[in-house]
């Protein structure tokens, strides 16, 4: 999900679109251009990118599904985004939909794939390295009338990256 802006380079941008493009889908970049256009048209706004701790490390989270369904439709959410899928069928099967539906959309923050020794169990990572990729937590269940589908139970583990880029230089760039 890389973009094709360069590092320390500000740069005006008027649409989400223009932020993929220059950060990378499901990038922070991508996503906070995208909160800022949903409620401001107007005002001028620059993106700058920052680069990578040189140590940085992704975080790794895991959704993992054990009981038998009686079906229904379980709700799934990636850094507030919702995927709903079918509850039929074994966990083995649930975790292959959900693991679908999330690798299915470019905006998430993480990619995902099940787990290859428990595979009832979804690991997703982060896109982007550092402190901030624990910006997204996986949850389920969250609006009002949802609940785990009768039968299923669920954990999850919230992973945590490590070590962020020195940005005190970066503010001096794109302020200059």
């Amino acid at each position: 999900t890389t973009g094709t802006l360069a590092v320390d380079t500000p740069t005006r941008i008027t649409s989400t679109e223009q932020a993929v493009a220059f950060a990378g889908a499901g990038s922070p970049g991508a996503l906070m251009a995208e909160a800022w256009f949903e409620v401001n048209q107007i005002t001028e706004v620059d993106l700058c990118l920052v680069g990578d701790h040189s140590s940085a490390t992704a975080a790794v989270s895991t959704f993992t599904l054990s009981g038998t369904s009686a079906g229904g439709t379980l709700a799934v959410y990636v850094g507030g985004t919702r995927y709903a899928v079918s509850a039929v069928g074994t966990t083995t099967a649930i975790a292959a939909r959900v693991s679908a539906a999330i690798a299915a959309d470019p905006n998430s923050p993480a990619t995902s794939a099940v787990n290859g020794s428990n595979t009832s169990q979804v690991d997703l990572t982060s896109k982007v390295p550092g402190y901030s990729a624990s910006y997204w937590t996986i949850r389920h269940s969250l609006q009002v009338g949802e609940t785990l589908p009768v039968g299923l139970t669920a954990v999850i583990v919230n992973g945590t990256g490590t070590n962020e880029p020195d940005v005190a230089g970066e503010f001096g760039t794109a302020i200059a």
